[in-house]
């Protein structure tokens, strides 16, 4: 079985505040064939950090931080 994207960095990179750190969270999202899923996911079990490329907070995308996150 491959690798995902997310389990080649440190996880805690998922879960930073730190902008560096969310960037390289990203990025690693945006290479990998399950980003809908892991979003999803994230929702649904009201989770909090990058889920599928995007921000979450308690399961709710947060599309100001995911757009800076994402530029």
């Amino acid at each position: 079985m491959d690798e995902l994207p997310c389990q080649e960095i440190d996880p805690e990179l998922f879960f930073s505040t730190a902008l560096h750190d969310r960037v390289v969270a990203v990025n690693a999202c945006r290479r990998c064939p399950k980003q809908e899923v892991c979003l999803q996911t994230g929702m649904q079990t009201r989770s909090s950090g990058i889920w599928g490329g995007q921000v979450l907070a308690d399961g709710r995308l947060k599309v100001r931080e995911s757009r800076a996150v994402a530029a």
